[in-house]
């Protein structure tokens, strides 16, 4: 990605098209809708970017932006021999964090302001449901040692628990 700007275009339309796409199929309706499946997108889409790096990197390819590469100090030739640098560390910290706000933007959207009924129903819910492995892929990649050579998991039961429990 060239910059910023161009991987945020990337994730409106792929991961938060197809959470948009799963949202109206299951007959969610208006803005908040859109709104939850942007900001959804992003979050969820974050965590694909970083999951991605070991298996892009031995590819010669990567979905990080060259800018906030270049902000860090990191070229991604460096990614591509796979010398982790300090530089590196502080940018997917970034983007963890970044993953972080949007979940909690979009959970607002999804579960309404408290007891106030301002979210989406159970049904229109279901469709941003990939939306609960956010936060345990967020703390896997944080206990990842080496990010350009190991993939952040989390077990599958562990993964199921959390689709049937996620509220």
């Amino acid at each position: 990605m060239p910059d910023t700007r161009t991987l945020d275009a990337y994730l409106f339309d792929t991961t938060g098209g197809l959470f948009a796409l799963a949202a109206q199929i299951v007959g969610a309706k208006g803005e908040k809708r859109d709104l939850v499946a942007e900001i959804g997108g992003r979050a969820y889409g974050l965590v694909r970017v970083m999951r991605s790096l070991p298996t892009l990197a031995t590819k010669g390819r990567t979905y990080l932006a060259a800018d906030a590469l270049a902000r860090h100090g990191t070229p991604p030739e460096m990614l591509f021999r796979g010398e982790m640098t300090a530089g590196l560390e502080r940018l997917l910290a970034e983007m963890r964090e970044e993953a972080r706000r949007a979940l909690k933007e979009a959970r607002f959207h999804l579960f309404g302001a408290g007891m106030t009924g301002t979210g989406l129903d159970d049904a229109d819910r279901a469709a941003l449901l990939p939306l609960c492995l956010v936060e345990p892929y967020l703390a896997a990649l944080a206990k990842v040692r080496d990010p350009l050579r190991q993939v952040a998991r989390i077990n599958p039961l562990y993964r199921l628990w959390r689709m049937v429990a996620w509220r």
